[in-house]
């Protein structure tokens, strides 16, 4: 609960503190944490939300949300793709969905870990 009250605190005066439209937060446990948002801002903890880097990917694109599973994350955003990063890495690699349109979310559930979008 601690850690949930901490990332949320940080999360907020972070926001103040680098630009306002982060649209989605994902933690691949206590240390490495990401944050998306709009103009391709990307957010991101190697220190549990103690400190933060700004890094801007493409300011084309809104990234909407973030899931992690296993040792990666995926990233939707609002031109129908996917993408992809290592937990420990910041590179993205770009998937097309066949969909035009913003995905506004991504989870996977099940044993075989398939993937939800939303639109």
């Amino acid at each position: 609960m601690k850690k949930a009250l901490l990332l949320c605190f940080t999360l907020v005066i972070t926001s103040f503190s680098f630009s306002q439209g982060l649209n989605s937060v994902a933690s691949s446990g206590t240390n490495n944490i990401l944050a998306v948002g709009n103009t391709g801002k990307i957010l991101k903890s190697t220190t549990g939300g103690s400190s933060w880097n700004s890094f801007t990917i493409n300011p084309a694109v809104n990234y909407k949300s973030i899931t992690q599973t296993g040792n990666y994350y995926f990233i939707t955003g609002d031109n129908g793709k996917i993408y992809k990063t290592v937990i420990t890495e910041l590179n993205l690699s770009e998937y097309n969905t066949g969909i035009t349109t913003s995905l506004n979310s991504v989870f996977f559930y099940g044993f075989a870990k398939r993937i939800c979008l939303r639109q």
